[in-house]
């Protein structure tokens, strides 16, 4: 049985209108938590799935029954959230404004979701509704204050790859969850293939206190007679970039095991790390040491004066 199939029929409906009653928004009230269940849209998602993008036009509101979501703002893991929490409240009620953030399934999860049109129905019957909502978006700019004072106080740490590396890119980032750093996949493909301006990247660096250049074996570009790896012309663009603007000590490459990259003379000396490499792909039990020799680098010299 699904997730989803547990709040399905006559006896799920109980279950929804249970957890719907335990919604920051309705408060306990069963009535409204009834009037939801029926307009409302069961959804299942999976872990990794995105149900709001940053700048989307979309604005429906997402009730969690089950499971839980990662809150993402320009890269930066900002927030997390469960059951009894609801998601895209802004975009309901402000139409004119773009999505302000991305939201992405930690786990499989249920969704109750109404539309703005049914969310404004409710309001007309049950107006003491906006008055949670304006409660709650008060509540989450005073996190989001605390979050600007916080990040001063934590190391930035900017993982650079191009789409064949994000798998290695995002188990470092689920590996560092619980440590004092905030870590940023910069998943726009490379500088000279993604066509992506190169001054959004200076921002992001701007904030970065290291930078992890992730090369995959399909960024290899041939083999050396001496056996090594001569590596594609992003991977030594991005480190000579990154070199020049943080130092060899704060600029990382991890390169897949058994795949010796041999860098141009011009690059100087890079810190360099390997990573283990399977078909099935990385596992965090498998990152674990590479991630452990990543951490140990980065508090060694810690944040950049």
């Amino acid at each position: 049985m699904s997730m989803k199939a547990r709040f399905e029929g006559a006896d799920g409906q109980r279950l929804l209108i249970e957890e719907l009653s335990k919604q920051r928004l309705v408060s306990g009230d069963r009535q409204l938590a009834s009037e939801i269940a029926a307009c409302g849209k069961l959804r299942q998602v999976e872990p990794g799935e995105e149900i709001i993008r940053e700048g989307g036009a979309d604005n429906h509101i997402s009730f969690i029954i089950s499971g839980s979501f990662d809150t993402i703002v320009r890269g930066w893991r900002v927030a997390q959230r469960g059951a009894g929490n609801s998601i895209g409240e802004i975009a309901a009620v402000q139409a004119s404004e773009p999505r302000s953030a991305t939201v992405r399934a930690k786990e499989t999860s249920v969704l109750c979701v109404l539309t703005e049109s049914q969310l404004n129905y409710l309001g007309n019957s049950y107006p003491e509704i906006y008055r949670r909502l304006s409660q709650e978006l008060a509540r989450r700019l005073l996190e989001g204050n605390n979050l600007v004072s916080a990040s001063g106080e934590n190391l930035s740490i900017l993982i650079v790859s191009a789409v064949e590396g994000l798998p290695v890119a995002r188990t470092i980032q689920t590996a560092f969850e619980y440590d004092p750093f905030f870590v940023q996949v910069w998943k726009n493909g490379t500088f000279l293939d993604s066509g992506y301006p190169l001054e959004n990247f200076e921002r992001a660096l701007e904030r970065a206190d290291f930078a992890i250049v992730v090369a995959s074996s399909e960024g290899v570009l041939q083999k050396k007679a001496d056996g090594s790896d001569s590596p594609s012309s992003n991977i030594v663009f991005e480190l000579g970039f990154l070199m020049g603007k943080l130092g060899r000590h704060r600029t990382l490459l991890l390169e897949p095991r058994n795949h010796h990259i041999d860098l141009p003379a011009n690059i100087g000396i890079v810190e360099t790390l390997s990573y283990p490499v399977s078909d099935g792909g990385p596992s965090l039990a498998a990152m674990q040491a590479t991630c452990e020799q990543l951490r140990s680098q980065i508090k060694q010299y810690g944040p950049r004066n």
